[in-house]
């Protein structure tokens, strides 16, 4: 059963409230015990948008900590000011790939943020982008007139530390994306990280990302014109990034694997676009590219956590064996492996690493390199 903490983040964790979850989550607030919903909302990365809606009921202020009333506050307000300037380096980005002749599209809370949510719902840690493979070399040039060193910030030394060669291969050759670039901020930033990934998933389908980004179109983004996946591969995207995340063992030793916005991504998208989506073709997509466990899995979970309708006609598009839903490693390991926990326990754990029983290829190469 889940906690009382646990269930209001699930009630608060969208856009648009019912009158229903209002009553229930009023009912919820004077039980709930403020350090664990801090602890969950802050693990599932949405604490922004849980607060958007608690900070206007009076019954919020009547039992909380004046503490947690602080640290709401400051994290909502400070993360408002962190998306504009978030926002600002996104079309810097996207217009500097586009001046020197390279096809990308922002990903995820880069858009969603402007595009679905609420002005300081919706969190950022860094920027994403898609880009083909066939890219890289204009993309490293691009980030590097740009100010941005492939590395990793030290906040003893406030210096960028450029990574080994042999880790930026690694990379390229074991994993979806190039390593993360960083450049020192000046604002309220220390540093600024970007992702760019050039396949969707781990199985490195190079034909979904060049077709996706070849077909793109340009949206208004927040007063701005930019180049973006159309509305079928964007959430096709989003899709594909939660499954790879909450499935493969990297991602569950950075204790990443898990998380509700990520649900709420996919769930307040299609909310958004639902009918402009072409459901159609987007089946078609999923099943030309393979990704339909990605699909499944997505809208199966929704359907559990919030219940909604509109994932029975998705999910009666698939004829799959359920199995999948519980394990993880497949890219990993010579098999899946089947989860422990069940997924709410899972989702609303701190992390989920006690059931690696090995660790992922990128951890050994990165202790290969420590000598241990």
């Amino acid at each position: 059963m889940l906690s009382n903490a646990a269930q209001l983040i699930i009630n608060l964790s969208r856009v648009h409230l019912t009158k229903e979850i209002i009553e229930e989550s009023k009912k919820l607030i004077p039980q709930v015990d403020w350090s664990r919903l801090f602890t969950l909302a802050v693990k599932n990365k949405v604490i922004q948008l849980v607060w958007s809606h608690l900070r206007l009921f009076p019954e919020t202020y009547e039992g909380i900590d004046s503490q947690y009333l602080k640290i709401f506050n400051m994290m909502y307000q400070t993360n408002k000011e962190k998306n504009k300037i978030t926002f600002q380096e996104m079309v810097k980005l996207s217009k500097a790939l586009e001046q020197e002749g390279t096809l990308s599209s922002p990903l995820k809370g880069g858009l969603l943020a402007y595009e679905v949510f609420s002005e300081g719902q919706r969190s950022m840690n860094d920027l994403d982008f898609l880009i083909s493979r066939d890219d890289l070399m204009k993309v490293v040039k691009v980030m590097k007139e740009l100010g941005y060193v492939m590395g990793k910030y030290d906040p003893i030394t406030k210096e960028i530390k450029q990574v080994s060669r042999e880790v930026d291969v690694f990379w390229k050759i074991n994993l979806n994306n190039l390593h993360p670039f960083v450049k020192s901020m000046d604002n309220i930033f220390e540093y600024f990280d970007v992702d760019f990934s050039f396949y969707l998933d781990m199985a490195k389908n190079h034909q979904s990302t060049v077709e996706m980004l070849e077909r793109g179109i340009y949206r208004n983004i927040g007063g701005q014109s930019l180049y973006c996946l159309d509305v079928e591969d964007f959430l096709i995207q989003v899709c594909t990034h939660l499954f790879k995340e909450a499935t493969n063992v990297f991602w569950v030793s950075q204790k990443a694997d898990l998380n509700l916005i990520k649900f709420c991504d996919v769930r307040e998208y299609v909310l958004q676009y639902q009918y402009e989506i072409d459901w159609d073709l987007f089946i078609e997509r999923v099943r030309k590219y393979g990704y339909d466990k990605a699909i499944y899995y997505c809208f199966y979970y929704i359907k559990v956590l919030f219940n909604d309708d509109f994932c029975d006609q998705i999910l009666a598009g698939f004829d799959l064996d359920e199995n999948f839903l519980n394990e993880y490693g497949q890219n990993d390991y010579d098999k899946s492996v089947k989860w422990e926990k069940d997924f709410m326990n899972r989702l609303f754990s701190v992390d989920n690493f006690s059931e690696i029983k090995e660790v992922s290829m990128y951890q050994k190469f990165i202790n290969n390199q420590r000598g241990q």
